[in-house]
């Protein structure tokens, strides 16, 4: 049934309690935007008391009450809505206050509202418009929140006494436009007398119900009699009048009441549509709504059985369908409710069809048949080798044959390889069954390696390669792969029903000479070497590749550090070591003495140094020797050099160590003169220095200003007192002079001298 929804509403109010005034709803989610706050409104009806709008206060969930405020300002506001209202509905502003018995009352949260934010187009009575002062801008209520919450409101007029009412709502149920739970705009709460609250949404228009008419729910009569329809109406109307729809010919008593007697008339056939009407007369304009019923002028049903007598085989299903003359209920003797049903074994099967007119049935007998029939297909063989027949037979049901091949026959011969498929049809049906014959191959295999070599205590894999699988090893073993370990002939077969075939490998191994190290010597002395040299550790066709553990070489190798020396021998069989010990004697002779050069008789001390040793001989070069580790000091009285050495031994290994002592036959001297007169008189023409016992000579002149004039490095030269042959000054000269003497000990003499000329 549906319910038509007036473009012209009416404000709506339920019928009042004793009381002196009731909430009857809150708009809760204006339609302003921003000023959503400034634009809530609250609607209430006065009882049979008038009441005065200066004795009004309010409790708000949110903010506090302001007071009202009646002026020009809300006087041009209550204008401009009135010039919008298309109904005949209208706003105006209480006279001194005075709120007259039965009033119909909307107040609005702030005389700051947008006139234009909520429609009163619609609007169908008369409201007198309260305006809370300005000065709220935040809501005075609490939009939608999951989770929700409860929000009260109060209202109390001081006189007459308690004269107070209190609605709440869950903020939580407050309704979205489509009906469903949540925020948008137009979210209201309608009050009942005792304060049930319901969750509407209107939309973006004033807090009224629309005006509204349900006729009901659609009838059934049987034949010729009547049916009552009550129908429901919400808002304010002035009259009711129900109408004739399509196919409808009969009559209504009374027609202009929700109650009403619908008689059907003659023309009246099958289902029929009637109206009721709403009716608001306001002045001069007139608003209706309009609902529908449908009424259905039924009779008593007939029902056909399709199929009432069959066979099934054994396994079939077979469909029952009953086709009733009018909308029925279905009831069979299996308990099903539907039209058609399903069975599967025989028997007798009713259907039986009712509306509220009558019933009647019919009955469908199920009678069993053959068994629905069975096929498979055998061969004497699945496999064909090249030129081998096979013969297909059939085992099931017996009747009609059909092969692919063509035959019609209960066996057949083939000689080629495929699928093949045979069907067999007799009066509960077919049944068909397939078979694949495979072409046999004649078995080929391969072994690899065919040959192979194997090192001693090592294996190798032999892997066979066929179009079969059954392996048969000479090992015994049975897959693909064998691991030998023994030099060998190894053969694998494979066989199906088309034969058999083998393959064989032959494994040799290698023999490898032993690997052996052999050492020049053993035994090392100092600045000795021993030369190690390996053989073995391979064979002829398996050659080694030799790596030396203090060295890269391959081949023969020299050790002067002694100890274990060992040789890796690589080949393809791996790697194989030997290690050799050289044993060495480090003897070493060591001598010092002091001084090693001086003016004769020159008596020398000899320190010796020597480690490793168990004898020592010393030759001292001046015709003297001595035995033992130490010796007394030795005097030289012939200028010379001698060579003075000691030999030491640890009865293996020796060695010996020298020095050279210089004698002079005087000590070092320079000879420096102060002045010399370059005149070319072939006297003292040049400054020179004379030395003895001296070496690594080297001498400068300065002037007297630091500047370097003149270096010789022969101390047989000397400077002829001229600068880039140019003869210098008379006048004081500087000289440096630096040499070593006998025992190599630095020599340095500075001072100055003058030249004359």
């Amino acid at each position: 049934m549906k319910q038509l929804l007036l473009i012209v509403s009416v404000f709506f109010f339920t019928a009042l309690k004793p009381q002196c005034f009731e909430i009857q709803s809150i708009l809760v989610d204006a339609c302003a935007g921003s000023q959503e706050g400034q634009n809530e409104m609250v609607t209430f009806q006065v009882g049979n008391t008038a009441l005065n709008a200066a004795n009004l206060s309010v409790s708000w969930p949110n903010n506090s009450w302001l007071g009202l405020t009646q002026n020009a300002s809300t006087a041009a506001a209550i204008t401009s809505i009135n010039a919008t209202i298309q109904g005949c509905g209208f706003l105006k502003e209480p006279v001194a206050g005075v709120l007259p018995a039965h009033s119909k009352v909307l107040l609005i949260t702030s005389t700051a509202f947008n006139t234009t934010a909520q429609s009163f187009a619609g609007l169908t009575d008369t409201l007198i418009v309260l305006f809370q002062t300005a000065g709220n801008t935040a809501g005075h209520f609490a939009n939608y929140q999951a989770g929700g919450g409860t929000r009260t409101l109060s209202m109390t007029f001081s006189i007459p006494a308690g004269c107070t009412d209190v609605v709440t709502y869950d903020r939580a149920l407050l309704v979205m436009q489509n009906g469903a739970i949540g925020a948008q705009d137009g979210g209201a709460v309608e009050f009942t007398a005792a304060g049930v609250a319901s969750y509407v949404n209107h939309g973006c228009q004033a807090p009224y119900i629309p005006l509204t008419v349900d006729a009901g729910a659609n009838q059934t009569i049987c034949g010729t009699g009547t049916q009552s329809f009550t129908a429901t109406a919400s808002g304010a109307y002035t009259s009711v009048h129900w109408s004739l729809g399509a196919g409808a010919t009969g009559s209504f008593s009374p027609s202009n009441s929700l109650t009403t007697t619908y008689t059907p008339g003659a023309g009246d056939n099958g289902t029929v549509k009637l109206y009721v009407n709403l009716i608001k007369a306001c002045g001069t304009q007139t608003t209706s709504v309009k609902d529908s019923v449908l009424l259905t002028i039924g009779v008593a049903p007939t029902v056909t059985l399709s199929p009432s007598v069959v066979t099934i085989c054994t396994g079939q299903n077979v469909t029952l369908a009953a086709n009733a003359s009018a909308a029925v209920t279905y009831t069979w003797s299996t308990g099903a409710h539907t039209s058609t049903i399903q069975v599967n074994s025989p028997g007798v099967y009713t259907v039986q069809v009712s509306n509220g007119c009558g019933s009647s049935s019919q009955t469908a007998t199920v009678s069993s048949g053959s068994a629905a029939p069975t096929l498979t297909v055998v061969s004497t063989s699945t496999l064909l080798c090249s030129g081998q027949p096979a013969t297909l037979s059939l085992n099931g049901s017996t009747g009609t044959y059909n092969w692919s091949t063509g035959a019609t026959t209960p066996s057949i011969v083939v000689n080629s390889f495929g699928a093949y498929s045979a069907t067999v049809t007799n009066s509960c049906g077919q049944a068909t069954s397939f078979i694949q014959i495979n072409a046999g191959v004649t078995p080929t295999i391969s072994v690899s390696p065919a040959s192979g070599v194997i090192c001693p205590g090592m294996s190798t894999t032999l892997t066979a390669s066929s179009n079969t699988t059954n392996f048969q090893w000479s090992t015994g073993g049975t897959g693909s792969s064998v691991n030998v370990s023994a030099p060998g002939i190894y053969t694998v077969g494979v066989s199906n029903l088309c034969g058999n075939a083998t393959a064989t490998a032959v494994v040799t191994s290698f023999t490898l000479d032993p690997l052996v190290i052999s050492a020049s010597s053993t035994t090392i002395c100092p600045n000795e070497t021993a030369t190690l040299t390996a053989t073995g550790g391979g064979s002829q066709t398996n050659p080694p590749v030799y790596t030396w553990s203090n060295n890269s070489l391959t081949g023969p190798v020299n050790t002067t550090g002694g100890g274990t020396v060992t040789v890796m021998a690589t080949n393809s069989c791996g790697t194989y070591s030997q290690s050799i010990v050289v044993y060495n004697f480090p003897v070493n002779a060591a001598l010092t003495a002091n001084p090693v050069s001086g003016v004769k008789p020159l008596i020398v001390s000899f320190t010796n140094g020597s480690t490793g040793a168990t004898s020592y001989v010393w030759n001292f070069g001046n015709g003297n020797t001595a035995a033992g580790f130490s010796v007394p000091p030795q005097t030289y009285t012939s200028a010379g050099d001698y060579t003075a050495s000691i030999t030491v031994s640890d009865g293996v290994c020796s060695d010996q160590a020298s020095v050279v002592i210089h004698v002079l036959n005087e000590a070092p001297e320079l000879v420096i003169p102060n002045v010399f007169t370059p005149n070319n008189d072939l006297v003292n023409d040049i400054f020179r220095v004379k030395g003895y016992n001296i070496s690594n000579f080297r001498g400068v002149i300065y002037d007297r200003w630091g500047l370097e004039l003149f270096s010789w490095s022969d101390v047989s030269q000397g400077w002829d007192g001229k600068v880039n042959g140019n003869a210098c000054h008379d006048g004081t000269y500087f000289y440096l002079i630096s040499c070593r003497d006998a025992d190599n000990t630095d020599i340095k003499k500075q001072g100055s001298f003058t030249l004359i000329r």
